[in-house]
């Protein structure tokens, strides 16, 4: 009978929790995209950010590939890459595994949605003690907030490391605003441990015409801070 009631009480969790967004809803993104670039450019500064993402058919990650790129300092840049894969939801939770470069495992973490608007993800890495045994160690937890259309309006990000005992882990919020189009036109950026904020305008300088955003540039105090370019390619 006590089976019985688990099973229920799931199985009613799940229906209440009603259709996961995908990560197409989650990004933004119109039609069919089968994989999207973003290049990002720190005005004055001589690395740059890339970021690929693939999606399946569906509209659900298969991997993120993030890397750092810079002329001044490429052996230093090469150390910066990093691929996640993600594996597809189980209700309403997915695996996702961290690598460095694309083949040595640092993290492997949890996305789970609590509800229609909120999500909770919990990463963990390998850690090794005195004894050179091998331990799981949490390294962050982030809590999502998104509206109605899926776009993420507010998260929090937890860091649990600390390069002192003494001192905190990271506390970051971000707030982030969009008009009714769906089109991002500010964020805010607000270190709760520190008590200090920082806010950037959005301006969507170019679209493409599926109408997915080409060309952005973020604004601080009217002075433009950065430059990120998407290239996108479609199933359709």
């Amino acid at each position: 009978m006590r089976n019985m009631l688990i099973l229920i009480f799931i199985l009613i969790s799940v229906f209440c929790l009603g259709q996961i967004p995908t990560d197409w809803q989650v990004d933004g993104l119109k039609g069919k995209v089968k994989n999207m670039e973003i290049v990002m450019n720190g005005v004055g500064e001589s690395a740059c950010f890339e970021e690929v993402n693939v999606y399946n058919e569906e509209g659900y990650y298969l991997s993120k590939k993030m890397s750092v790129l810079d002329e001044k300092a490429p052996d230093v840049a090469m150390f910066l890459n990093m691929m996640e894969n993600y594996e597809p939801y189980k209700g309403n939770k997915r695996i996702t595994i961290s690598f460095l470069g694309d083949k040595v495992e640092i993290a492997k973490g949890t996305e789970e949605w609590q509800s229609d608007s909120i999500r909770v993800n919990i990463s963990k890495g390998i850690s090794w003690g005195e004894s050179s045994e091998e331990k799981e160690v949490l390294i962050n937890i982030t809590t999502e907030t998104f509206n109605g259309k899926g776009l993420l309006v507010k998260s929090l990000y937890e860091d649990e490391f600390s390069s002192s005992t003494d001192l905190p882990g990271k506390r970051l919020e971000t707030v982030n605003t969009f008009n009714t189009e769906g089109y991002l036109t500010s964020l805010r950026v607000n270190d709760l441990n520190k008590n200090t904020s920082t806010e950037l305008k959005v301006v969507n300088v170019e679209l493409d015409i599926k109408g997915n955003v080409t060309v952005q540039e973020h604004y601080e105090d009217d002075v433009l801070v950065l430059n990120k370019t998407f290239t996108y390619e479609y199933y359709d």
